[in-house]
């Protein structure tokens, strides 16, 4: 006697047709890739019958149907045990088709399994069996191209694209094309992959085959990835996400592990570990050993490049063994390619990690993995001229260097290994030319970018060719060199025409959804109430925030060069000194712009500097924790912020007080410098402000238009539109408002029950000055929310580039609104940067938390100077004078605001 059928979930189906075991089966088997779960349901009704009428055919095609739609609800253990039922049914009832449409269906299960050998037995029997069904031969190139054995699996599906196409098998030919085209992708065929997958998606419409019409779309969002298209990569992905979310845990895991591919591909390495993370989540509980390799393979990938190693070479070791027990020779040499570059990270230099990484380019190209293979070999090329050999890096790199075709990726790797091959080679001029060409392709790729996130993301290719290129200069002794490419390596996003965010309704509708959410939580996090329900949906709002915007065009005209002439350098200087701080192999170089010459000095550790910044930030915020700290801790904390401000301003700046000679100070800081406060500093200049790029800083200090040749005049000088605004539950903001908007007779003032999201997002554009006083909220899980509070909610990173047009001039009273998270590339994303981007000259604002009373009264003496025509950084610096810096709270004010951008 057959098996009972599995306990039916949900209400009776409605049976169609006739109500018999044969045309039930049928009908569900027919449902399998349209209707998987409806597919299921009637399986289950026509196994009972069959099992009644002691019909063993009909109760093999149930089980084939159960099996299948199993390996996407259920899992591949009840998927393996349905399919096992249906061969020995296909055998009692004595028909060979049945029997090989089974062994077809347990070969792919047990694939997913991962028992490869086990898996190819009962393939080839499948196909011995009946040899002229296309069907089979789609399933076994399927296991083939699962396995890594992509030149066989190719062979299959040609084969079986011609049985489909004599015998009118149209769903098989749907399928076929839809898998060659994943194929052809990761074989780097993609102009035959876009035919293949929009042929196989345009039957599968026709054919009501939904979800594998839905898959297709993933499918062809991770093809536009791999040629560089992110863009269209992420909404062929928006595309497929609503039937694939919802079509159970395999599926859905898919779904995520494509998109981990995308978000990787795009330079977004902390959302793709999420996704990634998702995936595995999804696929561990359903048997499938094979996608669950993977998914862990991927997300140590993107750990990686996400720069934590650890976590890199713990899951890439883990899939390695399960790829081997799973006799998956090409998908171990991918593991083990993350293994070699993860030990590299964390600092092994060795003649054995060496061989790994020939051994493992060399399997790696073999199996058809060539950006993988080239990854490899620049790494064994790396280690090699570390340890002194030379001649094994020259192989290397010559073989890197020749895959100069594909995507923006790949083209920028072998470019990059070109330019190593020609350092090693000694040919210098001939390396930076190369640099050069790759320098090319980045920005024109980024230039196809709109949404900010993605343009930052793009950054993450650029920074092994700035640092090559830094590094060459630096040798040659060149500062003119060292400057070119250090302003080519930083802030690179912020030289790009400012792209605002789309404007479609379901965009606008989100943000006004989500800012109602968070004033709510704000709400109930104030007075204890449930908070759960209300973090939940904000997550949920944010993430869909997210994906909308990354779909934003780019703007026409592209991206400004990040070019900076020395000559136009000094001119735009005058009596100023430029600092720009670059870093070069762990060492910290100072390039001086003063007087009409160009330095490099050598400033020691880069990380001791950078401990000394994060300890002055430190010890200011333990000043800035209140009144109610005991005295010792506070004279304490004073004691180290003198220490640490002390300590720092003699590394950087006591080796270049001879050519600053107390000038008036622009610095160009790099990575965690961004959020030092330097006006801390002890005998540095007091007139200093802050610039994400020596070509940003020029920009904004560019002629004015309307007067050739004639510095750009200050605000208050031009009879300027002034917007003065205070936000709520803050002591003194209207009492600051007030006090701000007596120094121009003019302004607009809104007091903090006036100051609405709305409001101020409607004054903003019509404003040349303008000045908000309110809470601020940095956000360094996701930079783009970080916000100012307003009445009624905040207004964010992704309210403000929805903007037509920003302040030329801007200052923030608020907590920590001039931080900014740093990216791969000096790259920078928060309120800061926006506004810069945007096209903000000038912005005064904090890079920490505020005492409210200092601020207030700093903020009032920098408007008396600002309306009384000094620039910026003057006004700032006079206003400080104002503070008695005996006082902690004053110090802390006087210290953390910081004038970004130009005068």
């Amino acid at each position: 006697m057959l098996p009972g059928p599995p306990t039916q979930q949900g209400p009776e189906p409605e049976l169609p047709g006739p109500d018999d075991a044969s045309t039930l089966a049928a009908s569900a088997w027919a449902l399998v890739g349209a209707e998987p779960r409806q597919a299921q349901r009637l399986a289950t009704r026509a196994l009972s019958l069959a099992q009644a009428a002691r019909d063993p055919a009909s109760a093999s095609v149930a089980y084939r149907t159960l099996g299948m739609t199993a390996l996407d609800l259920v899992g591949v253990d009840e998927a393996i045990a349905h399919l096992r039922h249906a061969v020995t049914a296909g055998r009692r009832a004595q028909a060979p088709p049945l029997i090989a449409e089974a062994e077809m269906g347990l070969a792919l299960a047990l694939q997913h399994h991962g028992d490869a050998a086990r898996a190819l037995h009962h393939a080839a029997a499948a196909v011995r069996m009946a040899p002229g069904v296309a069907r089979l031969g789609l399933q076994r190139g399927l296991i083939q191209e699962r396995l890594g054995q992509l030149t066989q699996a190719l062979d299959t599906y040609g084969a079986t694209e011609r049985l489909a196409r004599a015998t009118g098998d149209q769903e098989t030919l749907a399928r076929v094309r839809c898998n060659r085209g994943v194929l052809l992708t990761y074989r780097g065929d993609y102009a035959g992959a876009e035919t293949d997958i929009l042929a196989g998606e345009a039957l599968c419409l026709d054919l009501g085959l939904t979800l594998m019409a839905a898959g297709a779309r993933s499918n062809l969002g991770y093809l536009a990835a791999r040629r560089g298209n992110v863009v269209e990569a992420l909404r062929w992905l928006e595309s497929a996400r609503p039937e694939l979310e919802v079509a159970g845990d395999v599926r859905h895991g898919v779904f995520q592990y494509d998109l981990c591919e995308v978000l990787m591909l795009a330079g977004l390495s902390r959302d793709a570990v999420e996704a990634g993370r998702r995936a595995t989540d999804l696929i561990s509980g359903t048997g499938m050993q094979a996608e669950f390799a993977e998914a862990r393979l991927l997300t140590a990938q993107a750990a990686l490049r996400d720069g934590d190693p650890v976590t890199a070479e713990t899951l890439a070791t883990a899939a390695g063994r399960a790829f081997s027990r799973q006799r998956r020779g090409p998908w171990a040499a991918l593991a083990r390619e993350v293994v070699v570059q993860a030990q590299w990270a964390t600092g092994r230099r060795d003649d054995a990690l060496l061989a790994a990484a020939r051994r493992t380019a060399s399997l790696l190209e073999t199996a058809g993995w060539g950006a993988s293979a080239n990854s490899a070999r620049i790494l064994a090329a790396r280690i090699a001229l570390e340890l002194g050999r030379p001649q094994v890096a020259r192989v290397e790199l010559r073989l890197a260097s020749e895959h100069r075709r594909g995507p923006v990726g790949r083209r920028i790797q072998a470019l990059h290994a070109h330019a190593l091959l020609l350092v090693v080679r000694g040919e210098g001029a001939k390396a930076q030319a190369a640099l050069e060409e790759g320098w090319t392709v980045i920005e024109d790729h980024r230039a196809t970018l709109g949404a900010t996130e993605l343009r930052v993301g793009a950054a993450s290719h650029t920074q092994e060719l700035a640092e090559l290129g830094v590094r060459l200069a630096v040798d040659d002794g060149q500062p003119a060199g060292v400057l070119a490419w250090a302003e080519r390596g930083r802030a690179g996003t912020l030289h790009q025409r400012a792209t605002h965010a789309p404007t479609q309704p379901e965009l606008a509708e989100s943000l006004e959804s989500l800012r109602a959410v968070v004033a709510e939580l704000d709400v109930a996090t104030k007075h204890g109430g449930e908070t759960r329900r209300l973090l939940r949906q904000q997550a949920e709002l944010e993430e869909h925030v997210r994906r909308q915007a990354r779909l934003a065009s780019a703007a026409d005209g592209g991206a400004a060069r990040a070019e900076v002439a020395p000559d136009e350098l000094h001119a735009a200087l005058g009596d100023r000194a430029l600092v720009e701080l670059v870093v070069d192999r762990g060492e910290l170089l100072a390039l001086v712009a003063a007087g009409g010459e160009l330095a490099l000095h050598r400033l020691g550790s880069a990380a001791v500097a950078s401990r000394e910044s994060g300890a002055l930030r430190m010890a200011l915020g333990r000043l800035a924790s209140g009144a109610g700290t005991p005295a010792p801790l506070r004279a304490a904390a004073r004691e180290a912020v003198q220490r640490a401000a002390a300590q720092l301003a003699d590394q950087l700046f006591e080796p270049l007080a001879a050519q600053l000679e107390g000038r008036p100070l622009v610095i160009v800081p790099t990575g965690a410098f961004h959020g030092t406060p330097w006006a801390a500093l002890p005998g540095i200049a007091e007139s200093l402000s802050v610039a994400p790029s020596a070509a940003l800083w020029m920009r904004g200090h560019a002629v004015h238009p309307a007067e050739s040749g004639t510095p750009t005049p200050p605000i208050a000088k031009v009879g300027s539109r002034v917007l003065v605004a205070a936000g709520p539950n803050l002591a003194h903001a209207d009492e600051e408002a007030e006090a701000v908007a007596r120094c121009y007779p003019a302004a607009t003032l809104r007091l903090a029950a006036d100051a609405t999201v709305d409001e101020i997002r409607t004054l903003l554009p019509e404003a040349d000055l303008a000045h908000i006083a309110c809470h601020g909220h940095f956000r360094d899980d996701n930079p783009l929310f970080s916000a100012l509070e307003l009445t009624g909610g905040r207004l964010s990173v992704f309210e403000l580039e929805r903007l037509e047009r920003v302040p030329r001039q801007l200052v923030l009273s608020a907590c920590d609104s001039g931080r900014s998270a740093v990216r791969p590339g000096d790259e920078l994303i928060g309120l800061t940067a926006a506004l810069l981007r945007l096209g903000t000259q000038s912005l005064i604002a904090s890079v920490m938390l505020v005492p409210d009373d200092a601020t207030r009264r700093l903020m009032t003496a920098l408007h008396a100077e600002l309306s009384s025509g000094a620039a910026p950084p003057d006004a700032l610096a006079a206003a400080r004078q104002s503070l008695d810096l005996s006082r902690d709270d004053d110090l802390v004010a006087a210290a953390a605001f910081v004038a970004f951008g130009s005068d």
